[in-house]
């Protein structure tokens, strides 16, 4: 039983050594741009309102509800705000960090 268990694993050694060790950096022109996470976020809010109508539909019941879904759709805009921040205010760096 060992052996085997010790064949199994080499594949998956042989896998991990041929991932890349750092991610590759995106482009400045690969971001989203602030149109598009308006569009997500438009998209996403429209997703919460459809579950709510479905939830309440389906079980009658619309106690809590509206606070879930829109706590879901007011986090969501509030990290796609930072994110876009982050995009636009700190470019990446074309050299890697040495330390």
């Amino acid at each position: 039983m060992p052996k085997e268990r010790r064949q199994s694993v080499k594949p998956m050694r042989e896998q991990a050594e041929s991932v890349p060790a750092t991610p590759q950096a995106v482009k400045p022109d690969e971001r989203f741009k602030l149109w598009e996470y308006a569009l997500v976020n438009l998209i996403f809010w429209a997703f919460c309102m459809v579950q709510y109508v479905v939830v309440r539909v389906v079980t009658r019941e619309s106690l809590g509800l509206m606070f879930f879904f829109s706590s879901l759709a007011i986090g969501f805009s509030v990290v796609s705000v930072l994110s876009w921040c982050f995009d636009a205010f700190y470019p990446e760096k074309d050299t890697e960090d040495t330390c």
